[in-house]
């Protein structure tokens, strides 16, 4: 039963690395991703890991493991893209009053993350890992990833202009998933 919340622990603070980078990333540039909106983020990346873990023999079978890479990589090279380009346009603000992130972008980030989860649940889809416990994991770790990321990138990028960080870095995130 430990090795199994170890595991859980492990699985969910793996792919809840990303969430944590483009918290940071987001909260750099200026974005604040509140508490609801991070619960949405998590409850996407969540649902995709459920999805996953209960039908992973089966979706395996369908969708190819590098179409949900290259997925994932097109989402968050065009995020990122498109952060950079707009942190070259935007004069620097000062960093203590963040806008906080849209809908629309926050659909597309949960979006992206949740490719790590659909990938990581096929090959735990197949153990004797607790889906129910890996399930709750996420939900948790993913929402704190998140909101923490986006507060410390707040915080770093405070003293130091960072702005096309955010960009750059979740483009370095979208070529990470090609390797």
């Amino acid at each position: 039963m430990l090795f199994g919340i170890f595991e859980a622990v492990l699985l969910t603070a793996i792919i809840s690395a990303d969430a944590l980078a483009a918290g940071f990333a987001y909260g750099g540039s200026g974005i604040k991703i509140g508490f609801l909106k991070s619960l949405l983020i998590s409850l996407v990346c969540s649902g995709f890991l459920a999805i996953s873990l209960f039908a992973g023999a089966a979706v395996r079978d369908v969708i190819p493991e590098w179409l949900t890479v290259w997925i994932g990589f097109a989402i968050l090279f065009f995020i990122g893209l498109c952060k950079l380009l707009g942190s070259l346009t935007k004069k620097s603000t000062a960093k203590d009053n963040l806008t906080p992130i849209t809908l629309k972008e926050t659909v597309l980030l949960a979006a992206a993350l949740s490719i790590d989860g659909l990938a990581a649940g096929f090959g735990f889809a197949m153990g004797h890992v607790s889906a129910l416990l890996v399930i709750v994991c996420s939900l948790v770790i993913t929402v704190t990833a998140v909101m923490a990321g986006c507060r410390l990138g707040a915080k770093v990028t405070a003293r130091v202009n960072l702005s096309w960080a955010a960009g750059a870095l979740l483009m370095a995130m979208a070529i990470g998933r090609l390797m």
